[in-house]
């Protein structure tokens, strides 16, 4: 087998590899989706019914020309059969919600050859509705060749059953009218009652109220007498001391709705004869008389010439005025008298006239009610007169109607019976069974649908590795970069600890970072590495996190190690060696020595030299030229002095510090870092003249594990090895130079 196809299907084998979850998940997919939609297709019944075609003749005599005839008319109606006639018929007296077209594609006729036999095969998804439909599309054909067979009866039919139609529409709409004008009458009747019902309490109503109208009024009046004046104002001949008293006597009766004949209704008037002797002398009655008389006389003045007393053992009250003038006198009196007299029926009587006025709009509310009553009950009256009217003609249409429906009726059945005395041509030979298994399985189609999502998943996978960049395997390395894989670190999690070479020292990572150191050691034996500079395309790459643990396994050999963190932008080796970030780098650069500066760490054989106090400029800061000679004065300390630097495309800061470093790793993320990204930072180190030692592959999936790991030895050239778009014949336009050009 040739080279380039051992590497083709090699590449084929790792993209199935990487991408079985999409294959597995796709096609068990598709497994549970289509057995899903299988479960619910129904099954599959087949039943078969047999037709014998024959001339109308063939019952009487067996010529072979005949046979011959009925044989050629099998073949007829082999094609007839699936008429849309004979369908449409079946569909009907089935009940199926089929069209004819979709019924045909699951009817099967096949004539057989040298007979006149037809059989008739359907499909169905029950076995009793199978052999059912069967049966029925062989009689609903049975029917239609005797149709043809009786033509000359159809038109007389057809007509016949218009009219039948037509006057069995004609019965329907005049039951509709009369029941129509039945629900009215009865409405009518109803609401007639209903009105008769409320003018009987009208005029109850109505009939009470005069009577209560009346009776009020007479206690109105009788109300009137309840205080008279029995005696007018006199004056005695005589004067005492000049001054003269006029007399006025006062009857005090009770109303009727009080009065009794014993003893206590005559107390009772005594007592109200001593409560108006009171109110004869209140402020209201003395200014309505000063107002009657037309006097200025003050109200004080006259209360001191009045006095009223009830005089004993009698309903009668006196009323005593006394003046100067006899004239002034008698008319103060008899006003006073009078006022008084008026005050008390305006007071009894005001009641009785609210109430009388209340019952007079009342009775004359009720009268109009009557009388608009009176006049809807002569409407409902002639309403119902006229729903008897209309009801009783069209009761009397109705059995005309029908009693030409029953005519016609009998005169169709006779045509159908004559009909169906025309000699036949198809017999029915043999019905249809119910079959006992289905037909077709629904395991063809799961396996079916689980090839063809295998075969689309495939494609995703290709196609998902065609558009795929990122640089996952030393293969992609050698081949975009040019430059060899020193170094595979398995991804782990950050339960694991970051200087997992320190907390878990037997992982397979922590032996990664172990091998890496030893390429590093077996390299620097004829470059004379010394200090070495960590650096990565963009951020996020595990840079930091390598060079710590790098540190970690070059002390394990008993190298001495100083790490600088020049990431004066994002600092992160005093995080992962748990030390403070002050006293670092920048205050070296300031002082021009690390004195003071250089801090130990829990690992023996590795110091760290912080960022230091934050710059404000820090590519000012790297581009001192105290750099180089504080990287030389450490190489002096320290075996190895390995740099963590910003990412090469992100800032200026890794190019500038590169350019004192003896040589620089660079690390890239299996799997994310892009070729574009990774050829770009590759060029611009290459411009700072610094050897470029290696790539070191970070987070590899440890389940590639036996695909991903292996690496170029040391100083080995590397050549470039064939993937993906770059395998034999596969998407030639994609192809990108050697040597990690774009």
């Amino acid at each position: 087998m040739r080279e380039a196809d051992t590497i083709e299907l090699r590449w084929f084998l790792a993209v199935i590899r990487r991408r079985a979850g999409l294959i597995i998940g796709c096609t068990l997919l598709a497994l549970v989706v289509a057995f899903g939609v299988t479960s619910q297709m129904l099954p599959v019944y087949e039943a078969t019914t047999t037709l014998l075609v024959v001339a109308a003749e063939d019952m009487r005599t067996n010529d072979y020309s005949i046979l011959m005839a009925g044989e050629r008319l099998a073949l007829t109606y082999g094609q007839m059969l699936k008429g849309r006639s004979t369908l449409q018929a079946a569909i009907s007296q089935l009940g199926l919600e089929d069209t004819p077209e979709a019924l045909a594609k699951r009817i099967k006729i096949e004539p057989v050859r040298d007979t006149q036999l037809v059989r008739v095969r359907a499909q169905d998804s029950s076995q009793a509705r199978v052999a059912l439909l069967a049966n029925t599309i062989a009689e609903a054909f049975v029917e239609y060749a005797k149709a043809l067979q009786g033509d000359r009866y159809r038109s007389f039919i057809s007509s016949k059953e218009a009219k039948i139609e037509a006057q069995r529409k004609l019965v329907e709409e005049a039951q509709s009218q009369i029941d129509a004008v039945d629900a009215k009458r009865v409405s009518d009747e109803a609401e007639l009652a209903r009105v008769q019902g409320l003018l009987a309490d009208y005029r109850s109503n109505h009939r009470a109220l005069q009577q209560d109208y009346q009776s009020l009024q007479l206690l109105a009046e009788r109300v009137k007498d309840n205080v008279k004046v029995v005696e007018t104002a006199h004056v005695p001949s005589t004067a005492t001391r000049g001054r003269y008293t006029a007399i006025v006597t006062l009857l005090v009766e009770q109303s009727d709705l009080n009065a009794t004949t014993d003893s206590s209704g005559v107390l009772a008037s005594e007592r109200l004869a001593a409560t108006y002797a009171q109110m004869v002398l209140g402020p209201s009655v003395l200014e309505a008389a000063i107002a009657r008389l037309g006097s200025g006389q003050s109200i004080d003045a006259l209360a001191k010439s009045l006095t009223a007393a009830p005089i004993a053992g009698t309903q009668l009250v006196r009323l005593q005025v006394t003046g100067t003038e006899i004239s002034q006198t008698v008319s103060a009196a008899n006003a006073i008298a009078q006022t008084f007299v008026d005050q008390i029926y305006e007071m009894q009587g005001k009641p009785y006239a609210g109430r009388l006025a209340n019952m007079q709009g009342e009775m004359t509310r009720l009268s109009s009610l009557i009388n608009n009553t009176q006049a809807e009950i002569q409407v409902w009256a002639v309403a119902k007169l006229q729903n008897e009217r209309e009801l009783a003609r069209r009761q009397s249409a109705l059995a005309e109607y029908r009693s030409d429906y029953r005519a016609s009726q009998q005169d169709y059945e006779q045509l159908r019976l004559t009909e169906t005395q025309a000699p036949g041509t198809v017999v029915i030979t043999e019905r249809a069974y119910e079959p006992q298994r289905p037909v077709s399985t629904r395991w063809l189609y799961v396996l079916l649908a689980a090839l063809v999502a295998m075969l689309v998943a495939f494609g995703i996978a290709f196609l998902i590795e065609y558009l795929d960049e990122s640089i996952k395997t030393p293969d992609e390395v050698s081949h975009v970069l040019g430059l060899s894989t020193i170094g595979m670190i398995e991804q782990f999690g950050k339960e694991e600890g970051k200087l997992i070479v320190a907390s878990q020292p037997q992982s397979p990572a922590a032996e990664a970072f172990r091998v890496l150191a030893a390429h590093i050691r077996l390299s620097s034996i004829d470059s004379h590495l010394r200090t070495i500079l960590v650096t990565s395309p963009v951020p996020a790459e595990g840079k930091s996190l390598v060079t710590a643990n790098l540190a970690v396994a070059m002390a394990g050999t008993g190298q001495r190690v100083v790490v600088v963190d020049a990431d004066l932008r994002l600092p992160q080796q005093h995080q992962l060696f748990e030390l403070s970030q002050g006293q670092g780098l920048t205050d070296a650069l300031w002082q021009g020595s690390t004195n003071g500066n250089l801090k130990f760490t829990s690992v023996e054989g590795v110091k760290i030299l912080t960022s230091g106090t934050s710059s404000p400029d820090p590519v000012e800061a790297l581009s001192s030229p105290h750099m180089k000679q504080l990287l030389a004065d450490l190489a002096k300390e320290a075996d190895f002095v390995i740099v963590d630097a910003p990412p090469v495309l992100a800032v200026a800061d890794a190019t500038i510090v590169a350019a004192g470093t003896d040589g620089v790793l660079l690390v890239l993320r299996a799997g994310s870092t892009g070729g574009r990204s990774a050829r770009r930072a590759v060029e611009a180190l290459r411009q700072t003249r610094t050897q470029l030692i290696g790539v070191v592959l970070n987070a590899v999936p440890v389940r590639s594990d036996g695909y991903y790991r292996y690496a170029t030895t040391p100083g080995e050239t590397a050549a470039p090895r064939t993937h993906l778009w770059k395998a034999p014949g596969l998407f030639p336009r994609r192809q990108p130079r050697q040597g990690g050009q774009p």
